[in-house]
């Protein structure tokens, strides 16, 4: 059977509860018996002896009225006696009932002794107011004795009394005593058992708590590969627990899964516990977001590589083109240079032209032979003019 803490608590503090009561009720009972005890002592055993004591005291007043009137024929002595013995009787009626079995059959005999007693003594009192001093001493004699027998018996009644007043008072000592280590014991019981079920409850609580508060230090520093102790209650603690453990998984499973998509593995699958697991649906919709980004990211490159290609081809295209307008270029420089050889041609023909026509303006002499070289030389300047101009026209169509 499970029990939680409030019934474990209220079971608890019920037993400590119960205990104290019996501890009460122990004493009550101890101290119910006791009151009856001593109620018994001061209602009936002191009472008795009380009586008793007052019949011993009555019967030696009776001795000494009835040897008083015997002596003295003092009727005062007589009064006085009759008075005495209604005493002595009342005593005896009030002290009856208190007694049982063989006590009352000897307060009957006491009655009895007593009217004997009585008796002997006013027949000695006779004989002595009749003047017979013999008969009145011998009557004497057995006044006394039976005055001592008498009163023996109501001593021995007396001490009897004291006896079980005594005995009574020794029970009641012995019952106090009783009772005081009863409950003494019962007490010391009764807080042991709740000092035991305090440190047992109290160890019970503490052990699942500092469990709990030490995976929830570890997990406030990032701790998930830590285990709680053996659940074994199956109270509010125990739940408690067990949901640390549930937790501890969950915080495991989304370890697992961000250390996979940090590995760049988003195949992953995240199912919510619940519609308000606010992580496990920012994880979900994370791991989709980022398959959305890759796969936009593959289509992305996938263009790029289709531009790159095209950027090859008219890069080729371009490398062919450059090679044409290198070639061109060349075409143009060989032209040039070709040219440039054909001005420099022409300038030594212009020189030797000049050197020619300073020639002829040196003398008139040389001036025929002159004209005949000037027209092989102009013959030779119109043949390269032709030429720079066929180069030209090359040039030309080159670039």
């Amino acid at each position: 059977m499970k029990f939680g803490i409030r019934v474990k608590l209220f079971g608890g503090f019920l037993l400590t509860a119960a205990a104290l009561a019996i501890t009460v009720a122990v004493g009550v009972y101890s101290l119910n018996s006791i009151r009856m005890a001593v109620t018994k002592l001061t209602d009936e055993e002191l009472v008795v002896v009380r009586h008793a004591e007052q019949l011993r005291a009555v019967a030696r007043t009776e001795q000494e009225l009835i040897t008083d009137y015997a002596l003295t024929a003092n009727p005062a002595s007589k009064s006085e006696l009759d008075e005495q013995r209604k005493m002595f009787n009342n005593e005896l009626a009030a002290i009856t009932p208190m007694l049982e079995g063989d006590e009352t059959a000897l307060m009957q005999e006491i009655a009895a002794d007593e009217e004997q007693f009585v008796s002997a003594g006013l027949q000695m009192a006779d004989h002595f107011h009749q003047g017979s001093q013999i008969a009145g001493l011998a009557q004497m004699r057995k006044f006394d004795a039976a005055g001592e027998e008498f009163i023996g018996q109501l001593g021995q009644v007396a001490d009897s009394a004291n006896a079980a007043a005594e005995t009574l008072q020794a029970e009641i000592e012995q019952t106090e005593t009783g009772a005081m280590q009863l409950m003494l014991g019962v007490g010391i019981v009764a807080t042991l058992f709740a000092l035991a079920l305090g440190l047992y409850l109290s160890q019970l609580i503490s052990r699942g708590v500092r469990s709990v508060a030490r995976v929830a230090d570890g997990l406030a520093t990032g701790n998930i590969e830590q285990e709680l102790d053996v659940v074994r209650s199956k109270d509010e603690l125990g739940k408690m627990m067990i949901s640390f453990q549930h937790l501890m998984a969950y915080m495991r499973e989304m370890a697992r899964v961000a250390d996979r998509m940090a590995k760049g593995d988003l195949t992953a699958n995240i199912s919510p516990k619940s519609e308000h697991d606010v992580l496990g649906h920012a994880f979900s919709e994370m791991v989709v977001k980022l398959r959305q980004l890759v796969n936009e990211v593959m289509d992305n490159a996938n263009a790029l590589g289709a531009a790159s290609a095209q950027l090859s081809a008219a890069a080729e295209q371009s490398g062919a083109a450059s090679q044409q307008v290198a070639t061109t270029i060349q075409q143009i420089a060989d032209g040039s240079h070709q040219q440039a050889e054909s001005i420099a041609t022409s300038v030594d023909i212009v020189e030797q032209v000049a050197r020619t026509i300073d020639g002829v303006a040196q003398g008139a002499q040389e001036q025929a032979a002159a004209v005949g070289k000037s027209s092989i030389i102009t013959g030779q300047i119109g043949t390269a003019i032709e030429q720079v101009a066929e180069n030209a026209q090359v040039g030309a169509e080159g670039s």
